[in-house]
């Protein structure tokens, strides 16, 4: 099983516009993708303008399967107007047991 951790930064609308439209939209996609185990958000409690995601799906093939897919990018876009920062991060890890705060996260500026 492969687990991705991805922390999006957003304005207060951008909270709600995540919570009340984005993340259902992409719950309903991202759960047909073939390999897709699970989907969840927390908000974060150190920083107030970011959402966590927990994404898991069965191996690598299958997130590759997802990152590629053509809606996986048009939906992470329509964060962007609503970002309080100019990038996002995320990290994946086959180690079930490893705290993400100790991974090396990549940071992808837009």
């Amino acid at each position: 099983m492969l687990t991705v951790y991805v922390k999006h930064y957003l304005t207060l609308d951008g909270i709600l516009f995540f919570k009340q439209q984005w993340f259902p939209k992409v719950f309903k996609i991202a759960s047909q993708q073939k390999g897709f185990i699970s989907l969840e958000t927390t908000q974060n409690k150190t920083h107030s303008d970011c959402v966590d995601i927990t994404l898991k799906f069965q191996d690598a093939a299958a997130l590759n399967d997802w990152v590629e897919d053509p809606h996986h990018d048009r939906l992470i876009n329509e964060l962007d107007p609503y970002r309080s920062r100019n990038y996002w991060e995320a990290v994946a890890t086959e180690d079930t047991q490893k705290d993400p705060s100790q991974l090396t996260w990549d940071v992808i500026k837009i």
